[in-house]
């Protein structure tokens, strides 16, 4: 099984770490940028 790694739609980074969030859904930001927000790309 591979590990899932997440990426920043600003900058493409992959500093990504839960910011918020449980029953909804989780809120990211990124290290890298400062992007706060629900969007992130996932690859496999």
């Amino acid at each position: 099984m591979s590990e899932k790694r997440l990426y920043c739609p600003k900058c493409e980074g992959n500093n990504i770490v839960p910011e918020a969030g449980f029953i909804t859904g989780y809120k990211y930001r990124c290290r890298d940028c400062g992007y706060v927000g629900v969007l992130v790309y996932q690859d496999e």
